[in-house]
């Protein structure tokens, strides 16, 4: 059964969008984001959620910037 997408709204989605952003920003290098992409850009498309999901620092930046519209 498939799951229901959560419905953000325009606000929800920039703060989320520019928190991301600034925090990528700030913690990788250029370096770190291209051998990112690259991993992402080769996995099989089932696979790429899997790599993304692996990068610690990708992921405590979404997650402190869905804290911060999620309450």
């Amino acid at each position: 059964m498939a799951e229901k997408t959560p419905d953000f709204t325009y606000d929800e989605m920039s703060i989320y969008c520019s928190c991301t952003a600034k925090k990528v920003m700030k913690n990788f290098t250029v370096q770190e984001l291209m051998m990112l992409e690259g991993k992402i850009i080769a996995a099989d498309e089932s696979e790429q959620m899997k790599v993304v999901a692996a990068n610690e620092k990708f992921m405590k930046a979404v997650s402190f910037c869905l804290s911060k519209i999620i309450k």
